[in-house]
């Protein structure tokens, strides 16, 4: 039997065009994009009324607008409850 040759690593590919490797990233962000959004990371973007809510916040901060317990002319829910339709929602 002949001497046998050590291990020898192969060299590190350098074109991955067989591989895809572009079609592969875009897919992985894309990925990466939807898992932040479904996911609650994506909480950090602002949420539509929240401008008006910093705006109302700073008005009290100020004393420029008097605290009124109960309900408010911004809509937390979305669902209409800031107006007093609680419940008129479709299948409530």
């Amino acid at each position: 039997m002949p001497p046998s040759a050590p291990f020898v690593w192969p060299e590190a590919p350098t074109d991955f065009s067989p591989w895809d490797q572009e079609a592969e990233q875009k897919a992985a962000e894309a990925q990466d994009k939807e898992h932040d959004i479904t996911s609650g990371r994506a909480v950090t973007m602002p949420k539509p009324g929240a401008g008006e809510l910093r705006k109302q916040a700073e008005e009290l901060l100020a004393g420029k607008r008097k605290w009124r317990p109960g309900w408010t002319d911004w809509d937390v829910t979305g669902t209409g409850a800031a107006r007093g339709n609680v419940g008129t929602q479709v299948g409530m």
